[in-house]
């Protein structure tokens, strides 16, 4: 019997000019995550991917790594740094305007209370709620850790079904579909609803589904009939089920 092994490298700032030498070290399929990317950073890598296929005199698969329903905090100014035992103000916002975090999902802030434990970057920062207002609550730095832009936001217990796909996501799609090598790997999903909502858009191109909740293994065997693939995403799955565990 044999095994086929798939390395998927994820591309970055660290690797922009590195492309080739990923191909000749083993990778057999890119990933790019569209929340840190604009629709300007999609065609530079775009274009250094295809220039390094060439360079390889390969094809590989690109894989569009879209948000979904996953929950992130907002953009930063610049990356901050919590200290165990400080206070942090959240507010629903997008970006960053004084010494608070934005957290661009007003939902979040209805289903908070007193005592709530959220997470940050896949669990690496763990905080504990003090305050809830409408717009904003304030928390307790229980770990310290560094926060950038658009890392992950978890609170366990809450679930966000994707009622349709974001206007962010379908410019992303509809920028990148006409490329023969493009699959889609969408974020949180949960159910074959959410995959059949996303298929409206991407055609014919492939979607993975990625699995990063607990709730998600109730419908594994109908979302595994609808995607193409599927994804066992150690982040934010970690957090909910305990990585050691």
């Amino acid at each position: 019997m044999q095994k086929k092994l798939e390395v998927v490298a994820t591309l970055g700032p660290a690797v922009e000019n590195k492309i080739s030498d990923l191909i000749q070290a083993g990778a057999t399929a890119f990933r790019l995550n569209c929340s840190h990317l604009t629709l300007e950073s999609v065609s530079f890598w775009l274009v250094n991917i295809e220039k390094a296929f060439q360079e390889a005199n390969k094809v590989l698969p690109i894989w569009f790594d879209l948000q979904g329903s996953k929950l992130r905090i907002g953009k930063l100014i610049r990356p901050i740094e919590l200290k165990r035992g400080s206070t942090v103000t959240f507010v629903n916002s997008y970006s960053q305007l004084e010494d608070e975090i934005p957290l661009p999902h007003p939902e979040i802030f209805k289903s908070l209370h007193f005592d709530d434990k959220v997470a940050l970057n896949d669990g690496r920062i763990i905080l504990r709620v003090e305050h809830v207002k409408e717009n904003k609550f304030v928390a307790t730095v229980l770990n310290s850790g560094e926060l950038s832009s658009f890392k992950g936001f978890n609170k366990e217990g809450y679930d966000v079904y994707l009622k349709d796909v974001s206007s962010r996501d379908i410019n992303f799609i509809e920028q990148t579909r006409d490329y023969k090598n493009i699959g889609y790997a969408i974020s949180y999903i949960k159910s074959e609803e959410e995959i059949a909502l996303v298929k409206k858009h991407t055609v014919d191109k492939p979607v993975v589904a990625k699995i990063e909740r607990l709730r998600t293994f109730d419908n594994l065997r109908e979302i595994a009939n609808s995607a193409d693939g599927m994804w066992l995403c150690r982040g934010d799955l970690g957090v909910e089920a305990n990585i050691y565990s």
